[in-house]
């Protein structure tokens, strides 16, 4: 007896017949057809209207087809866009990346309104981030802005945080200045918050502290209308301001508000963000067990959403903790793994994760490697605007020409380093 049809289809016989249709249309037999959990047998009950395949199954057949996923379940011949790219969006979030990138490819293919076509661009654009390929997100990224004038807030963000990711940092500032200023002039009191936390965080991340902290202030004006989600991000902006600058009671004091915020939030991959920043400042005062356990919380949190990236800037902090217990083979293995995910990416991150492996050799008792790895940090952390990590890794490196028994060299790293935290 023919079951009842569902949602995701028509009716089982019109599908079971398109199948068929399609199939001897372009020569293939049943058994082409077949994957894990769909064997001959149940292709030729689909297609005698017995059966009423899954979602899932509808998908995989249309791939192995080449038609419409809409074609195959319902006959249709023509995209719906808006239920395409939602549906696109609801594959990238539960992490089916293959289906979205093939969705978002045929919109592509066929529409014609730059709206539409700005929307697959940015998905592609999420793609390639989730994929671990910053350049090719950055190209998806910019078509989707430049098809769209008035480009939807969350592309613009997409954009503006691939290009410090990469250490494009005057491009990065660039965008997020130029949308804050927009929200700032037309009274947009969420996009005043969201960019200027945004602006504030690469402000930070060049050690332009005092402008970061006006806009920060600004932001805290609106503090009666802005909701907890947002609040939170204001205050991880302030924990990552004061940890930068030393200021450890304060960066732990903000950094708990952020979590407090987030607790109910359904932003989970900030929550855990917001614990990579905690264990960040324990560190900082000397608590690697508390240090420790933040940051595996941090990564338990993690979610499809998360990237490579994300998941090797907890590594460091692992690796930080190692390295106070006292472990430093532990220590030098997860600051290589994250080095390799940092390859490519922002210097400063590529060079604190070279500093962590050299103290792990350095302790190891290694201190030609070492010496060599500090080397390329001081490299890579000097190409930017001077950050405590450079004067941490001078200070690092001036500890070891002491050993060394080089007593000029490692005065002439510490006074460098010294001179730098001043500065900063």
């Amino acid at each position: 007896m023919t079951r009842l049809a569902k949602d995701h289809i028509d009716d089982p016989a019109a599908v079971g017949a398109r199948l068929r249709e399609r199939r001897l249309a372009i020569g293939l037999t049943q058994g082409d057809l077949t994957f894990p959990g769909c064997s001959t047998a149940y292709i030729s009950r689909i297609e005698s209207g017995d059966r009423i395949p899954s979602l899932q199954v509808i998908r995989k057949l249309a791939v192995r087809l080449d038609v419409r996923e809409s074609w195959l379940a319902k006959g249709l011949d023509k995209l719906e866009p808006d239920d395409e790219l939602l549906t696109a969006e609801l594959e990238l979030r539960l992490g089916e990346v293959d289906d979205a990138e093939r969705r978002y490819r045929l919109l592509l293919g066929e529409s014609t309104t730059s709206r539409v076509r700005a929307r697959a661009e940015a998905g592609l654009g999420q793609v390639a981030a989730q994929r671990g390929r910053p350049a090719d997100a950055i190209e998806h990224f910019e078509t989707a802005v430049a098809l769209a004038p008035l480009a939807d807030a969350s592309d613009v963000e997409a954009l503006g945080r691939t290009y410090a990711l990469v250490g494009r940092d005057a491009e990065a500032l660039a965008v997020f200045r130029a949308r804050f200023d927009r929200a700032e002039d037309e009274g947009d009191v969420q996009n005043l918050v969201r960019f200027g936390v945004l602006l504030a965080n690469a402000l930070i991340d060049g050690s332009a502290f005092v402008e970061a902290t006006t806009i920060l202030s600004r932001v805290l004006q609106l503090f009666d209308v802005t909701n907890d989600n947002a609040m939170a991000r204001v205050r991880w902006s302030l924990a990552r301001l004061h940890a930068l600058r030393g200021e450890r009671e304060e960066a732990r004091r903000e950094a708990i508000a952020a979590l407090t915020l987030l607790e109910t939030s359904e932003n989970r991959l900030q929550y855990a963000r917001a614990h990579h920043l905690l264990a960040f400042v324990e560190l900082d005062s000397g608590h690697p067990e508390d240090a420790l356990t933040l940051a595996e919380r941090g990564q338990e949190l993690l979610g499809s959403e998360a990237t490579d990236y994300d998941r090797a800037t907890f590594d460091i902090e692992r690796a930080r903790a190692f390295a106070q217990l006292g472990r430093p083979d532990e220590a030098a293995s997860l600051a290589m793994t994250a080095a390799g995910s940092f390859s490519g990416l922002h210097p400063v991150d590529l060079g604190r994760a070279y500093t962590e492996i050299a103290s792990a050799f350095h302790q190891r008792g290694d201190r030609a490697r070492a010496r060599e790895l500090l080397e390329l940090a001081i490299d890579l952390l000097s190409s930017r605007p001077p950050t405590r990590f450079l004067a941490e890794a001078y200070s690092r490196f001036g500890a070891l020409l002491e050993d060394d028994g080089d007593a000029a060299g490692a005065l002439a790293a510490y006074r460098s380093g010294a001179q730098l935290a001043e500065q900063i």
